[in-house]
């Protein structure tokens, strides 16, 4: 991505004390430089709040784009600078770790580590372009059980990710170890208000509580977009919205989505597809209430698989 944008900060530009260098994402919510520590020389990822609904760049200040925005752009900018607070310090092999943040230009900045590696939307797709098999379902664990070690910590200090999808879950070059990045509780509130098609929810992982309002959230929302990561690695397809499957199913039709039982059959065990289908329940009282209920799930996968490959005389 060039360095140049029309919201961007020009290349070389100093944030406290890091410095501000290539563009690695722009979303409607914010954009995510590559940074360097100008004390330490580390690589660093900097989340710049630049709401584009609602703000402009005047040189390097932000500023709201009319008196009508300026109440939305400090209330999200207030919820922003309330997730960082709530995330820095959190430290945990398979979470992106947060350094900081700081405010300046009349915005806010999350300063994170920098974690050289590829996506697992960047690594499935690749794979799917070279014509190489799906992952298989212990290839699949490898991934998702570290991911879920992860949440676990968050869930406990009363965190949701919020925004859980193949593009948010990093695979670190140096011990191709997965990390969640990209915590979405400070989007929430935005996308309310959203006047253009920027997603901020990502549709087909975002269960139906996120959607409509009034939706009661809790790790069962997490765990709900955890299972349609799974999905979209057995099948190759994104899921499609709760929105849609929850309008069939109140019109008395079936689920236009495929189940994982379905999907997988023949290709991966029939408790694990079944542990995954549960994942994506359209009602949040229907899947894991936890994430050790998932962990402890898959586990009782595991041990049924060994037993079905050794057969019956196992005690």
């Amino acid at each position: 991505m060039p360095a140049e944008h029309t919201f961007a900060l020009p290349p070389g530009y100093i944030i406290g004390d890091y410095r501000a260098e290539d563009i690695l994402g722009i979303g409607g919510f914010g954009i995510v430089y590559k940074g360097i520590d100008i004390h330490l020389g580390r690589p660093v990822a900097i989340k710049e709040y630049m709401p584009r609904d609602l703000a402009t760049r005047d040189g390097a200040t932000v500023r709201p784009i009319s008196d009508k925005d300026a109440p939305y752009y400090e209330l999200y900018k207030a919820e922003f600078l309330k997730e960082a607070r709530r995330i820095v310090g959190l430290k945990h092999d398979n979470i992106v770790h947060c350094l900081g943040y700081t405010e300046d230009n009349n915005t806010a900045y999350l300063v994170m580590e920098y974690e050289d590696g590829l996506s697992l939307s960047d690594l499935l797709q690749q794979r799917e372009e070279a014509g190489d098999p799906p992952l298989d379902e212990e290839q699949i664990k490898r991934v998702i059980l570290p991911i879920l070690s992860g949440l676990e910590a968050v869930h406990a200090r009363d965190i949701l990710h919020r925004d859980i999808k193949p593009s948010n879950i990093f695979v670190r070059r140096a011990d191709e170890q997965p990390v969640l990045i990209d915590f979405g509780a400070a989007k929430e509130g935005y996308s309310e208000h959203s006047k253009s098609s920027h997603q901020v929810r990502t549709p087909g992982y975002a269960p139906i509580e996120q959607v409509e309002q009034g939706g009661t959230l809790g790790p069962w929302t997490d765990i709900y977009a955890v299972g349609a990561v799974v999905w979209r690695v057995i099948t190759g397809e994104h899921p499609l919205p709760s929105e849609d499957r929850a309008i069939a199913l109140a019109r008395g039709k079936p689920d236009p989505m495929q189940s994982a039982t379905e999907a997988g059959r023949g290709r991966f065990s029939t408790a694990f597809l079944r542990v995954v289908d549960k994942c994506l329940a359209l009602k949040e009282e229907d899947r894991f209430q936890a994430v050790s209920e998932l962990r402890a799930a898959l586990a009782s996968v595991a041990d049924a698989n060994i037993h079905d490959a050794h057969g019956a005389d196992i005690d």
